[in-house]
């Protein structure tokens, strides 16, 4: 089985440089992506608007929130949590 983020259909984000989307058991990402604490990169952000979805390996799927992520600034940009259907 795979795993899929979607971002819903009115989803809308900022338009800062290098934003990634990043799964995460953390309600912060301050101090920038931690592998080792369970953060994912998931890909970079297809576009800054709109329903898209996202692939993942299952055995990434096991965090609680989504984020967008402006990597070269290091700056959370969004988080939803996750919700599983």
């Amino acid at each position: 089985g795979s795993v899929e983020v979607v971002f819903s259909d009115d989803f809308r984000v900022s338009g800062v440089p290098g934003p990634f989307v990043v799964g995460s058991q953390r309600d912060r990402l301050s101090g920038g992506i931690q592998p080792g604490e369970g953060d994912f990169e998931i890909g970079p952000l297809m576009d800054r608007r709109g329903a898209q979805p996202y692939q993942i390996p299952p055995e990434a799927a096991d965090y609680a929130y989504v984020w967008v992520y402006c990597k070269p600034f290091g700056v959370e940009v969004a988080r939803s949590n996750v919700e599983v259907q």
